[in-house]
């Protein structure tokens, strides 16, 4: 016999329970499960499933956060945003809100979208980043939008997408000049995952280069080797 949820979860019958998230929040607790599954795929690769999606979810977090501004169309499609601007000009009601695809604001990061404020940059890729942010958003579509298959990934060029990946986070957190850690504790937060990447207490996996590199201090790891993980 099934057990009911609230015996498997005491207090999720309770009114007035919620949680609370915003668009900064969502990518850094993305990060967060990008590393909690890093952990576990020394035990079972499969978790790179998990580890793919938390990170994809990650850096379109971060993208929306430094492309947001103080009105946030630049993260809309384009129709969904003149679409608000028309309504804001003829004092209409607003249509709901449509975030743009994961590669469009890719785009826009690397886009005079980005220059917003006095000290903003946008992203200018470098190596394989392009390729890479591709290759991340096509395997989490694969994921999220499995038919009906049998399906083998080769798992040892994902290291190095990954730390590409990581390096966009690091310039949109830390270099791009338009996200504000405006909470205290969303800040704290996302240095402990730094502090987790320098003090290589993930599971074991080999640090050695620069990769994160946070205001006001020095964090050199690495999370995953080019080419291959190590342990």
């Amino acid at each position: 016999m099934p057990r009911k949820l609230g015996t498997i979860y005491p207090n999720a019958m309770k009114k007035g329970i919620y949680i609370r998230t915003d668009e900064l929040l969502e990518a850094i607790k993305a990060l967060e499960v990008y590393l909690s599954n890093l952990r576990r795929v020394k035990r079972d690769r499969y978790y790179w499933k998990w580890a793919i999606i938390a990170l994809h979810n990650s850096v379109q977090g971060f993208m929306v956060s430094a492309l947001r501004g103080t009105n946030g169309l630049a993260v809309l499609t384009p129709e969904c945003a003149r679409a608000w601007m028309d309504a804001y000009r003829n004092r209409t009601p607003y249509p709901k809100e449509k975030l743009d695809d994961f590669l469009n604001l890719y785009k826009k990061i690397k886009s005079n979208l980005m220059l917003q404020y006095g000290q903003s940059k946008k992203f200018t890729p470098k190596g394989q980043q392009g390729w890479s942010i591709k290759k991340l958003n096509a395997l989490r579509n694969e994921f999220i939008h499995f038919t009906p298959k049998g399906w083998s990934l080769e798992v040892s060029g994902l290291p190095s997408i990954c730390e590409d990946l990581l390096s966009i986070i690091d310039f949109l957190a830390n270099s791009s000049g338009n996200i504000d850690f405006y909470q205290q504790s969303a800040e704290k937060r996302f240095r402990a995952i730094c502090d987790v990447i320098a003090s290589n207490k993930h599971g074991g996996l080999v640090m050695g280069r620069k990769v994160f590199t946070p205001k006001g201090s020095s964090v050199y790891g690495l999370i995953v080797c080019r080419g291959t993980l190590r342990t």
